[in-house]
């Protein structure tokens, strides 16, 4: 193996594979032709991958036909194999390369260096990508200036970004800030949208959300390693004059990133205000002395300005008392197919019985979402997925009454995932859910208490209005019933009188 090939595997290591969420799989059936719409995500995608690339002043990423089919053949492999990850085995259906470098010149690639990012919990690639944006192990791929192509692959839910490194480009070492000026929409952040979340953030954090993670990464051409030396990192929220509080990760002390300095901000960012970072540090590659760096960078975020107190179970107890949802014991000997990692199943616990009943009817679904987070706060989104699930399941005259029109929706659906832009239509339709101005619905903004019960109320009165016309209904059945049979008997009665 020659010195780039060594170079090609271990910058190809340094990321490790994206979630480790598998979809149900029913069936095994691969996808054998992209799709219109998975087409359409594709170059949505790369023309925002590549506004941002260029709003930062790196180079153009064009889209490869040889780096498409390996990105496409591994999605394949891992929807076969229930595996979400850059290494192959080769015991498996559809292997074509251990590493994603062994993969691409199967395939035909020219170069000898190549980046990958996977998942198995991605729609499409727009979400894909805004996924790997949140992350900073992602944000290296992404980003990289070296990087000249990229390949596209998907297969039911399984999303792989294979990027081409020109290696004969000469480049030199380029540093890259995220966020930075004039970044749009850099909000808060879920913990879990991170693969790895340093325990001092965790616990630092608000109701697992915080700041959106800000990296300085100096990419320097064939060095394996960047060391930080005295280092100074503070972030300032311009609007109130405070300095926020960050856990700094840096380069040496991660193996995933051995060429970024990660800031975590342990608080939240307040709308549309203006944050201001500055570093001072030494830089050493493979240690040598590189370069002094004192920069000051500045994004304005997108906020919200605060969230609310609405956890993912209690906003699970108010829905299922809404939908009557059954607290109902299960059988002696019952246990859920897969239980939460965070939520086990109780049976002394009412509300614990209706959680894995919901999942059992398919409105949770901890098969392709192993945790709960239950103390986690709600996005607008996910609530209304939620109520739109459940009121399939348990409403479902209701739910078939709307026909879906996207005539008249805000202006940001597109940001939400396939299964929410219908969900929040749906139940905007039903008057269910409302914006938060100008047009805009904020699918990804925590909802507030005032919000979420405006929602819930809202949804009482809809199935209460339901449940009275369907009693209407009902009554006016009987009476006319009644009102049959009385003829109907009067007849009989004369007829027996004149019989007799």
């Amino acid at each position: 193996m020659n010195k780039k090939r060594i170079r090609a595997v271990l910058l190809a290591v340094i990321l490790t594979a994206g979630c480790c969420l598998i979809p149900s799989s029913a069936s095994l059936k691969a996808e054998e032709t992209p799709r219109p719409a998975e087409s359409v995500s594709r170059y949505r995608a790369n023309d925002s991958l590549n506004s941002l690339r260029n709003a930062l002043g790196l180079r153009t990423l064009a889209m490869d036909t040889a780096l498409g089919s390996a990105a496409q053949a591994h999605t394949e492999y891992m929807y076969r194999a229930l595996t979400s990850g850059q290494t192959e085995r080769t015991d498996k259906e559809g292997f074509t390369g251990i590493e994603p470098l062994d993969r691409a010149l199967y395939a035909g690639y020219e170069g000898q260096t190549v980046l990958e990012i996977c998942s198995g919990n991605a729609d499409d690639y727009e979400q894909m990508l805004t996924m790997a944006l949140h992350d900073p192990a992602w944000r290296y791929c992404l980003l990289h200036p070296a990087c000249t192509g990229i390949g596209y692959g998907h297969s039911s839910g399984y999303i792989s970004m294979l990027f081409g490194v020109a290696d004969n480009l000469g480049w030199e070492a380029e540093a890259v800030f995220y966020p930075f000026a004039g970044q749009e929409e850099v909000g808060n952040c879920y913990l879990s949208r991170l693969q790895t979340v340093p325990d001092e953030v965790r616990m630092g954090s608000e109701r697992g959300q915080i700041g959106e993670p800000v990296t300085f990464t100096y990419y320097v051409p064939n060095a394996q390693t960047v060391e930080a030396r005295d280092v100074s990192f503070t972030l300032t929220d311009t609007k109130l004059g405070r300095t926020l509080s960050c856990t700094v990760i840096l380069p040496q002390d991660s193996f995933q990133l051995p060429q970024t300095i990660i800031a975590y901000p342990l608080s939240l960012y307040l709308s549309d205000t203006r944050y201001e970072a500055h570093l001072v540090c030494t830089l050493y590659a493979d240690g040598e002395f590189i370069a002094d760096i004192d920069e000051t960078w500045s994004y304005t975020s997108s906020g919200p300005d605060s969230i609310g107190e609405v956890s993912t179970l209690n906003a699970l107890k108010r829905m299922s008392s809404i939908f009557e949802v059954s607290k109902e014991q299960f059988p002696a000997n019952w246990k859920p197919v897969m239980e939460y990692t965070d939520y086990s199943f109780n049976p002394r616990v009412a509300l614990s019985r209706q959680i894995y009943r919901m999942a059992e009817d398919g409105v949770l679904r901890p098969e392709t979402n192993s945790a709960l987070l239950p103390q986690e706060g709600v996005t607008r989104q996910q609530a209304a997925i939620w109520m739109m699930r459940m009121m399939r399941q348990y409403r479902s005259n209701l739910y078939d009454a709307v026909e879906i029109s996207f005539t008249d929706t805000f202006q940001d659906i597109n940001r939400c995932t396939q299964e929410g832009r219908d969900a929040v239509q749906r139940a905007y339709l039903m008057g269910l859910v409302s914006g938060q101005g100008g047009g805009m619905f904020s699918p990804d903004a925590y909802i507030t208490e005032t919000e979420f019960e405006a929602w819930m109320n809202a949804l009482e009165s809809l199935l209460a209005e339901a449940d009275d016309a369907d009693a209407d209904d009902a009554n006016a059945d009987a009476e006319d019933a009644e009102a049959d049979g009385l003829d109907v008997g009067g007849a009989e009665t004369e007829n027996t009188e004149r019989g007799e």
